[in-house]
């Protein structure tokens, strides 16, 4: 024992202890029993040189892949998120402190592609911050991703070379960062990553708060975690996983210190007003997702393999079953709540996607790390062919994410090009078609004085999805005609695809067939895996004229009321 507080004194003074935090838990590795003799510990100069090695691979690796995507492609929802940060981007130019709703409606109203509310809006403000100081750009709403995947990347890496050593944690994070469930999104402009990275930086402070529990530690898990659950929803996972901790830890005492109670109350209020705002504007999108379903409770358990790829997960449970012989009980304790903190807070709810399950990807490969944890002993042959068959395994890992075509599309920008050229006064366009997102996205990078009204909700609407519930707004070529008329309708965007989802699509379509239209330009759509969309086709209405109506009316299923912005205020006469 008396050895053991020496480590602990000799740890501390040099300089381990990362905010005051990791002396308890370095000493706890090595009162297991097992380790008699600590390993020998290289300086914090030489763990900073390979978190930095680690970090500049990454950057190169993800920066060379997002600069050979194409436009956004892997959902629908990467241009939304797009179009959001670039609203945010002319809010800080424009400033309209004065009338902030009005401006937000017309801006939708202009560029129809807004994720306000129903995503939280703290990446959209970064992407929008970095969208006011260089631009927007396809390229930049990318690098804001990685960004934030370097972020949770070093904290990964801190966490792990505490709780385990260096080269566990140079393991476990090129793991993370090339993981076939991770891979996909550090180039995808999607909320997963972003979150991640910040619940990554929250668990790192709230074991610290475990272990030491001083107020500065708590002061900054609270604001990691406000800043992971104004990224995504899903970031509720850490509720559970904070309670199950306090529990297993018996820490009870962080239920009654007051000032742990202060900002836990500001935390709270901050996020309920989210929540009822959310809620009151979203009310039946809220219910869809969160609807607790018991039907296939097992679908996320399914999704592992596919998650790790078989000889990583492989490497996982075999950590998990040898953890009493390498992790301490506490830390073990620790990732296996954090497991199941992901699995209760996601796998009940309506709403399923694999992507949803990321955040338990870091806790499973704290168990992977297992190899390089291990004391072996000086002649056994592990001692050097365990690490090197777990590095093997995280090479063919990353190679076959890496290899994993990443979904390519083009021709939005092009017909965005095309139709500011061929209309360089703007006025009200409609589009119709798939990845609507998409086009109004590159026609705000080209429409830089906004001229240009982009009309999706002409002819139906649909609250988000179309299994949440749609409504066609128009029937017949009648209809059509007066829709024209109304706003003074002079181009038409349409995509070619094999089907449609209303009846008035195809309609439209042998409409603009008729003398009243030209084709004005067909722009070819490339795609490697989304054959609905085979081109795009602008054409003229000949016989458009001003508009007749005085007020542009959206349908919003997601509101309790339509919106409606006067014409004027949008610059169309």
């Amino acid at each position: 024992m008396r050895y053991r507080c020496m480590i602990t004194i000799i740890i501390y003074k040099s300089g381990y202890g990362a905010l005051n935090g990791t002396t308890g838990l370095i000493s706890e590795t090595y009162d297991n029993g097992l380790d008699q003799d600590p390993p020998h510990r290289p300086s914090r100069l030489h763990d900073i040189w390979l978190l930095s090695a680690v970090l500049v691979l990454l950057t190169c690796a993800l920066v060379y892949r997002i600069s050979r995507a194409g436009e956004f492609s892997y959902t629908e929802d990467e241009a939304h998120h797009a179009v959001t940060g670039v609203y945010f981007a002319d809010f800080l130019r424009d400033l309209p402190l004065t009338h902030p709703v009005q401006y937000t409606y017309q801006y939708y109203a202009r560029y129809p592609a807004l994720g306000l509310i129903h995503w939280p809006p703290f990446f959209h403000f970064c992407e929008g911050v970095l969208f006011r100081v260089a631009g927007p750009s396809l390229l930049l709403a990318r690098i804001t991703v990685v960004l934030f995947a370097l972020v949770g990347a070093s904290f990964w890496f801190l966490l792990m070379r505490e709780l385990v050593n260096a080269r566990a944690a140079v393991f476990a994070t090129l793991a993370l960062a090339f993981a076939p469930a991770v891979l996909v999104y550090e180039q995808s402009v999607m909320l997963e990553v972003p979150s991640l990275a910040l619940c990554i930086a929250a668990s790192y402070f709230w074991l610290h708060v475990l272990r030491d529990g001083t107020r500065r530690q708590y002061t900054i898990f609270a604001v990691f975690f406000l800043l992971a659950m104004f990224t995504k929803q899903q970031s509720a996972y850490m509720l559970p996983f904070c309670l199950l901790t306090i529990l297993a830890e018996r820490k009870w005492s962080l239920f009654t210190d007051r000032f742990n109670l202060v900002i836990g109350a500001i935390g709270a209020a901050l996020l309920g007003a989210l929540v009822v705002l959310t809620v009151f504007v979203h009310r039946a999108s809220v219910a869809d997702h969160i609807e607790i379903r018991l039907a296939d409770p097992l679908y996320y358990l399914r999704a592992l393999p596919g998650q790790f790829g078989w000889p990583m997960l492989l490497m996982c449970i075999a950590g998990i079953v040898l953890s009493p012989w390498w992790s301490s009980k506490r830390n073990t304790t620790f990732m296996l709540l954090w497991i199941l903190a992901t699995f209760l807070a996601i796998a009940f709810l309506a709403a399923k996607s694999e992507r949803y399950t990321i955040y338990w990807v870091p806790a499973f490969l704290y168990f992977a790390s297992w190899p390089f944890a291990i004391k072996w002993p000086d002649k056994l042959w592990a001692r050097g062919a365990v690490p090197t068959i777990a590095a093997l395994v995280l090479l063919a890992t990353g190679w076959v994410a890496w290899r994993i075509p990443y979904p390519y599309i083009t021709g939005f920008g092009n017909a965005a090009a095309a139709l500011t050229h061929a209309d360089p006064q703007g006025g009200v366009v409609l589009y119709d078609g798939y990845w609507n997102g998409n086009f109004v996205f590159e026609m705000r990078l080209r429409d830089t004085q906004r001229k240009f009204v982009i009309l999706t909700k002409g002819l139906y609407a649909m609250r988000i999805t179309l299994a949440f519930g749609a409504e066609e707004l128009a029937h017949n070529e009648a209809q059509i005609q007066e829709l024209l008329s109304a706003y003074g309708i002079r181009y038409l965007v349409l995509t070619e695809q094999p089907d449609y989802e209303f009846p008035i699509q195809e309609k439209l379509r042998e409409v603009v067939q008729t003398p009243q239209f030209r084709l004005v330009q067909r722009i070819p759509a490339v795609s490697s895996v989304y054959p609905y969309v085979s081109g795009i086709r602008i054409y003229e209405n000949l016989q458009a004229g001003p508009p007749a109506a005085k007020s542009l009316r959206l349908r919003m299923m997601t509101l309790s009321n339509d919106l409606e912005v006067p014409l004027s205020d949008l610059g169309i006469r």
